[in-house]
């Protein structure tokens, strides 16, 4: 009985209340405690993997696009030292 549950001899219950094949076991405080920390560690696993995952789909999208400005910031096709960034309908730039 739910209220009179000793600390030393609590139970837990698998299943839902009023289900056939419901499973009730006698645990100690110990186990319970045991099994919280059990899922404690798996929780922070999971968060810790979730992000790891997550971080490197960001840096992988993050280098390819600082890839691609590096390229267009230093291609240079007609090889005349600066880069066709820099140049506008096929005359140079100039700073005033």
């Amino acid at each position: 009985m739910v209220g009179d549950r000793d600390e030393d001899h609590a139970q837990v219950q698998i299943g839902y209340s009023g289900m056939e094949g419901a499973q009730t076991w006698p645990t100690s405080s110990v186990a319970i405690d045991a099994i919280a920390s059990v899922h404690v560690k798996v929780a922070v696993l999971a968060g810790s993997l979730t992000a790891a995952l997550l971080a490197t789909v960001i840096l992988r999208l993050r280098n390819r696009t600082y890839r691609r400005i590096h390229e267009l910031e230093t291609t240079d096709r007609d090889h005349d030292g600066i880069p066709d960034v820099y140049e506008t309908d096929g005359h140079k730039t100039t700073d005033h």
